[in-house]
C-alpha cells in the first residue's frame, strides 16, 4: 500500500488548488476568477486566463467535484414557503 501523490490522484483526489477552483468557481460562477484566485496568474494575459480556466473545467473529476458542490447547493437552498410553513406550524404545535 502506498501513500504518495500518484496514488491518491489515481483514485480521483484534488489537490488543494484545483479543491480551491471548484469552491470558488461554484462561488463567483466565473471560471477565469477562480483561476486567477486558486493559482499563481499574475503575469498571465486573461486570454491565458480563461484558456487555462478552461482546461481546468474540463477535467473530469473537476466536473465531478463541481456537479457534487452544486447537489449540495441545490439542497441546502431547497427552501420554499410550504417548508416553511410546515416548519413554523410544527413548531407552534409543540
Amino acid at each position: 500500500m502506498t501513500t504518495d501523490k500518484t496514488s491518491e490522484k489515481q483514485v480521483g483526489q484534488l489537490s488543494p488548488k484545483q479543491e480551491k477552483f471548484c469552491l470558488v468557481y461554484i462561488e463567483t460562477g466565473n471560471a477565469s476568477e477562480a483561476y486567477r484566485q486558486s493559482y499563481n496568474a499574475v503575469n498571465m494575459k486573461p486570454e491565458t486566463i480563461n484558456r487555462k480556466a478552461k482546461v481546468e473545467l474540463d477535467k473530469g473529476k473537476i466536473r465531478a467535484r463541481v456537479q457534487e458542490l452544486q447537489e449540495a447547493h441545490c439542497e441546502r437552498h431547497d427552501v420554499t414557503v410550504d417548508s416553511l410553513t410546515t416548519e413554523l406550524e410544527s413548531e407552534l404545535d409543540q
